[in-house]
């Protein structure tokens, strides 16, 4: 029994081996382009949408979709949330917007895709090639997992698929056997999902895992000799993309161990750490700059704006470059998001009354600073004081 255990934990370390040359599947890639194209096809996050609106280029262009699944229109001032719609219902919520906003009266929208995200799958743990995939159509576990290839040391009987926020226990192992067939031990795959093959429970130990990674489930994490951060990182799904890959650690007693984790990514020899019964894996959380966004012809400046404690709408333009000469100082719009960013709210402030000074702001406002128009009273002001003094040139003269 030992002499099976032992070389079940030779063929799973020669797979750790292997697996630390290859990237943790950390999240989907951006802009691969796909050659399907359904109507009814949802719009999905790291897409590259072209918006075009018939008679008015000025209002048409193309948007990548952000990881939260919005886009910024800034002619229209407007994030539109379009992940998860089809292109037809993008595109009536913004020509809903355009007609709102009074561009037009009527008009007519159209949403194509410039680039789109693949659809991909995950495979990690006791696998040869623990990396992402491209999903074909029709793929079923079978596909997946022959196309990663399982280790000797496998255990196929607790195969854990993660859709969603929903886990899935699979005995892939009566399958292979010939035990059973149907979707509950070789399921179809979808988009996104993330397939976790375990190792044969050898001795080892445990370690923790905290902080920024997809499975926060899996807190406690059984290993083997010679498992290394990496392999474990792939355990729980990889990190999110809010994690700091540059101050991930291991937390070992009192000692603190640096994970070198874009090494580990580009498989950079001898890099990966590995990891003691007690270990402690810790992924913290990357803080991002807060900031608002200064936009319209009316200021020297356009684009984001560190949001600095107290920062108001005076100061904001002041570090945008300030206001261009014939600025309307009295037509300053603040749009503010609610906090779900469903809908927003957009307030007018007169600067000449020196109201930009007690208006605090806050993350993701935008403010838009329109130009003004030539100052037609002032010109006829100019025009009248020379007609009069033409006048009386003449006068003299006589």
């Amino acid at each position: 029994m030992k002499t099976t255990a032992a070389l079940l934990g030779v063929a799973f370390l020669c797979g750790v081996a292997h697996a630390q040359t290859t990237e943790p599947p950390t999240g989907p890639s951006a802009g691969q382009v796909v050659v399907s194209d359904p109507i009814s096809d949802p719009i999905r996050t790291h897409d590259v949408i072209k918006v075009s609106v018939v008679a008015a280029p000025y209002l048409s262009d193309s948007f990548p979709v952000d990881k939260e699944g919005f886009i910024y229109h800034p002619a229209a001032r407007t994030r539109f949330k379009v992940a998860g719609l089809s292109r037809i219902q993008a595109g009536d919520l913004i020509r809903r917007r355009i007609i709102e906003l009074k561009f037009l009266k009527r008009v007519e929208v159209g949403v194509s895709y410039v680039s789109r995200k693949a659809r991909e799958v995950s495979v990690g743990g006791a696998v040869q090639t623990a990396i992402r995939q491209i999903l074909r159509d029709g793929d079923q576990l079978s596909d997946v997992l022959g196309r990663a290839t399982p280790l000797g040391g496998a255990d196929l009987a607790r195969i854990t698929l993660t859709r969603g926020d929903r886990k899935v226990a699979i005995n892939y192992k009566k399958f292979t056997t010939g035990a059973e067939d149907g979707p509950s031990v070789n399921p179809k795959i979808e988009d996104g999902d993330r397939i976790f093959v375990p190792a044969a429970e050898i001795a080892g130990g445990n370690v923790r895992v905290r902080g920024e990674v997809k499975d926060t489930t899996r807190v406690v994490v059984p290993i083997i000799e010679g498992t290394t951060v990496g392999l474990i990182l792939q355990s729980v799904g990889g990190i999110t993309d809010y994690a700091d890959k540059g101050q991930i650690y291991v937390q070992r007693g009192t000692e603190r161990v640096a994970v070198p984790y874009d090494d580990i990514v580009k498989g950079v020899k001898d890099k990966d750490v590995k990891l003691l019964d007690k270990d402690e894996i810790v992924v913290p959380k990357l803080e991002r700059r807060k900031q608002v966004q200064v936009v319209g012809a009316g200021v020297l400046k356009q684009g984001p704006v560190p949001l600095t404690k107290d920062m108001n709408l005076s100061l904001a333009i002041a570090e945008a470059g300030s206001f261009q000469p014939g600025m309307k100082k009295k037509l300053v719009r603040l749009e503010r998001l609610s906090k779900d960013g469903k809908t927003s709210t957009v307030q007018e402030y007169d600067l000449t009354k020196s109201g930009g000074a007690t208006v605090l702001l806050e993350d993701g406002d935008i403010i838009s600073v329109d130009y003004a128009q030539p100052n037609q009273n002032g010109l006829n002001n100019v025009l009248g004081i020379v007609g009069t003094f033409i006048g009386l040139l003449g006068f003299l003269r006589r």
